[in-house]
């Protein structure tokens, strides 16, 4: 996996546990994702924390790349009872290697703001 950072200030911590990323705390389940690739997107509520419904600030992006397949021929009972062979896909893991997270700077939730008002 490949972790960027854009941007100064605080990130969550992402990392990833039995095929599930970890970002700030929330899970993510990868395997049942698209398979055809593409990209999650956490964004920050009202607390600072991540959640999945989008809000006025991004916190990450998960760019997850196109699964492969394997292909298994298996036998199939027809209407007469004759037996045919039907060829069943199945989706390999997400290869966490080319999974890139890109984390971006949060806001100062909770800390006071340093543009000062002049009196």
């Amino acid at each position: 996996m490949t972790v960027e950072r854009v941007g100064e200030g605080r990130f969550w911590e992402a990392h990833l546990e039995s095929g599930r990323l970890v970002v700030g705390g929330l899970e993510v389940g990868l395997e049942g994702a698209d398979p055809f690739g593409g990209r999650i997107y956490l964004y920050v509520d009202a607390e600072g924390a991540p959640t999945l419904d989008p809000t006025e600030w991004l916190g990450a992006e998960v760019i997850l790349p196109p699964r492969r397949y394997t292909t298994e021929v298996v036998e199939v009972l027809g209407p007469d009872g004759e037996v045919f062979p039907m060829p069943v896909q199945t989706w390999e893991p997400v290869n966490p290697e080319l999974v890139v997270v890109r984390l971006f700077a949060l806001p100062g939730f909770g800390q006071e703001s340093e543009a000062g008002g002049g009196a």
